[in-house]
């Protein structure tokens, strides 16, 4: 497993090549200031730019699609409480998928997706505490002192 921290890096790094890619075709944020502000409707335009031109270069293959940032661990969280609370739903003969939600179904929805994201946290939290203690081994990087212990004063003690 990949930490959080450093699909995140990656992201970053992804992210620059996009928008370096995006400058280099001229669909780049330089560009989309130019065709909005040499508008009658900067707002219309605005849109036509975010909502047409760029998905149809994406979609010619002009440019790749936008790099998605990760979830963070709580976010992974949510997401798999989400999807056990709905797949729970799915389940119940009782529930009626195209019925309009009550407020009662949706209150105890929410609470429930909120209940369980909190339960599911620390496995997610441990996953990405043993993906970033893989890395810092990988690294070469050992951690001097056992868990709980705290350092002697005198390592950073910096009298000059």
């Amino acid at each position: 497993m990949i930490s959080y921290a450093a699909r995140m890096r990656r992201h970053q790094a992804d992210l620059a090549d996009y928008q370096r890619r995006m400058d280099n075709s001229g669909l780049g944020e330089a560009d989309r200031e130019r065709y909005i502000t040499g508008t009658v409707d900067p707002r219309a335009a605005a849109l036509v730019w975010d909502e047409q031109i760029i998905p149809a270069a994406e979609a010619a293959g002009d440019l790749p699609q936008a790099p998605i940032e990760p979830l963070s661990p709580r976010e992974q969280a949510q997401q798999a409480a989400r999807t056990e609370v709905y797949r729970a739903l799915a389940a119940d003969p009782q529930y009626d998928i195209s019925a309009q939600e009550s407020d009662e179904t949706r209150t105890a929805r929410t609470a429930r997706i909120a209940e369980l994201t909190e339960q599911l946290l620390p496995g997610f939290e441990a996953a990405e505490a043993r993906a970033l203690q893989a890395e810092v081994e990988a690294a070469g990087c050992v951690q001097s002192e056992t868990p709980g212990e705290v350092p002697a004063a005198d390592e950073f003690d910096m009298d000059l």
